[in-house]
């Protein structure tokens, strides 16, 4: 199809994401930290709306996509990514692998660290990653609704001293403290250009990908001692009824040996039950429709350490 065509096929698409006010910026921007440095908590919470799945358990994000952040002045593009890490197997090279090209292409670069936990080797490693970036460079204090004062001030102290950050900037996504100020710094600093996403766009994840990682969250809040890590979702089908009010959502879960299919299930299958009940809930809100969600279970030996499964599953980039 020649530019023509498409402009004519997608014409009012082309114009909102043409048609912006003088002085209008936009640019991306890329979340990087060790596991659980809060990032997609933080995402959902510039966003406004979740996008990304949060859990407790380190590791939770395998997916690199987008949180998109719209206002009259400006859009901002936030680029989550998986957090950065030894690797243990194929899986863990392809999620650090994610991260590491997210890092190339943005305006601003936000390091996110844990003001509850002292810097260690994990974030000094993920910080020579990011001194690599030609970027400009943030350091985001997370979490400081449960630190302490004296944590906080530690923290600023050592990492002035460590890198010279162009902001280091205390926030907690939970009492959305200093959010808007993020905000505003980011955009300072990103160029003036049109929108890269329509007006009322919030992500760029797909919903085959999103379903499938609303499940494996459910299961990561129910399982999380037993199967940290060992849970692979995909998405078979999605498709509307006929009455257009209910979306049917098939979905599998593998796991990597025979005794986990017992522990997803649950006696009588009351575990499996409430992972669906629980997704479902969620889905529903997300796509606002009601949801017809059919799991079943299946064993796939070793995935995290098969290229093939990895790539079916969506973790590779």
């Amino acid at each position: 199809m020649d530019l023509d065509s498409y402009f004519k096929e997608n014409k009012s698409d082309v114009e909102d994401l043409l048609d912006v006010p003088e002085g209008f910026k936009s640019g991306f921007v890329t979340f990087v930290g060790r596991p659980n440095s809060g990032k997609s908590t933080l995402l959902n919470a510039l966003v406004g709306k979740k996008v990304a799945i949060t859990s407790k358990v380190a590791n939770t994000t395998r997916h690199r996509f987008s949180g998109v952040i719209n206002r009259v002045d400006c859009q901002i593009i936030i680029v989550d990514t998986p957090g950065i890490h030894k690797p243990r197997d194929v899986m863990g090279e392809e999620l650090n692998l994610a991260a590491y090209q997210a890092l190339q292409d943005s305006d601003v670069v936000c390091f996110l660290v844990d003001s509850t936990r002292p810097f260690g080797r994990g974030d000094a490693w993920v910080l020579e990653e990011v001194k690599k970036s030609s970027a400009h460079k943030f350091c985001l204090l997370t979490k400081t609704d449960i630190a302490t004062d004296e944590q906080i001030l530690l923290q600023i102290k050592h990492l002035s001293e460590t890198f010279d950050f162009e902001e280091i900037v205390p926030i907690s996504a939970f009492d959305k403290t200093n959010i808007d100020l993020l905000i505003d710094l980011i955009k300072d600093r990103i160029p003036e250009g049109h929108r890269w996403f329509s007006s009322d766009e919030t992500s760029d994840v797909d919903d085959y990908v999103y379903a499938a990682e609303v499940v494996r969250e459910q299961i990561l809040h129910d399982l999380k001692e037993e199967l940290p890590h060992s849970i692979g979702v995909v998405t078979d089908d999605i498709y509307e009824s006929s009455n257009g009010k209910t979306l049917n959502i098939y979905s599998t879960i593998y796991v990597e040996r025979d005794s986990q299919i017992g522990i997803v299930v649950g006696k009588a299958g009351s575990q499996l039950k409430r992972i669906g009940k629980n997704a479902r809930i969620e889905l529903e809100s997300y796509f606002d429709k009601n949801i017809n969600l059919q799991l079943s279970v299946k064993l796939k030996k070793n995935w995290r350490r098969d290229d093939n499964a990895i790539r079916k599953f969506g973790y590779c980039q």
